[in-house]
């Protein structure tokens, strides 16, 4: 099975078709400050632009109180915040922790969990680079290669159409996440590095069911 695509920082409506019809498997909004961050007025709009069976995902730092409020008062799927922020007070949507590719992450890791075609994003975490989501710097493939020995790991950072192949045949993740490597500017995908990015994922494996 390949591995599942989730897209992140998307900010438009038709953006997130381009995503959703290529075939992404999430679809994440950025609340916390960045480039990419989608205020709280055109929210219920996005959200409403992802078709059922597309994960709706809350993208956090640390969340804060009113972050927390927005994302219960919304038909969110799943939160993800820094693995450090510890458990998060949202009743409905799970949590997709968030690990750092620094000194000390593999110790950090969370131990086995169900991996194959029984893994779920519910049941992942996410390596992204030592800089954070959206600054365009890999994770090390090593680490993340081992990472997902031990857990269903949805691998960000630094991801492309051109290098997203290579890395899913080196670390066989659960999921690989894009951002700023299929856009023309901060929050602005370019339709075409998407296609070509779910196009490059699914090239070499024998099935593209979500």
């Amino acid at each position: 099975m390949s591995p599942r695509v989730k897209i992140c920082g998307l900010t438009r409506t038709a953006d997130i078709e381009v995503a959703v019809a290529a075939g992404a498997d999430a679809i994440g909004f950025v609340l916390a400050a960045s480039p990419r961050r989608v205020g709280a007025r055109v929210l219920g709009r996005l959200l409403a632009a992802v078709p059922p069976g597309v994960l709706r995902v809350a993208v956090t730092r640390v969340p804060t109180r009113a972050e927390l409020e927005l994302v219960a008062s919304l038909p969110f799927d799943a939160l993800q915040s820094d693995a450090e922020a510890g458990p998060v007070a949202v009743a409905e949507p799970f949590h997709l922790p968030v690990y750092y590719d620094r000194p000390g992450v593999l110790r950090a890791l969370p131990g086995r969990a169900p991996s194959g075609p029984v893994a779920s994003f519910a049941s992942a975490v996410l390596l992204d680079s030592g800089r954070g989501g959206g600054s365009g710097e890999r994770a090390s493939i090593m680490r993340a290669q081992v990472a997902a020995r031990r857990r269903p790991l949805v691998l960000a950072g630094g991801l492309d159409p051109d290098n997203v192949a290579s890395a899913i045949a080196f670390v066989q993740p659960f999921a690989v996440d894009v951002s700023s490597g299929v856009e023309s500017a901060p929050g602005r995908k370019d339709p075409g590095a998407v296609r070509a990015f779910l196009a490059a994922v699914r090239s070499n494996c024998p099935s593209t069911s979500r």
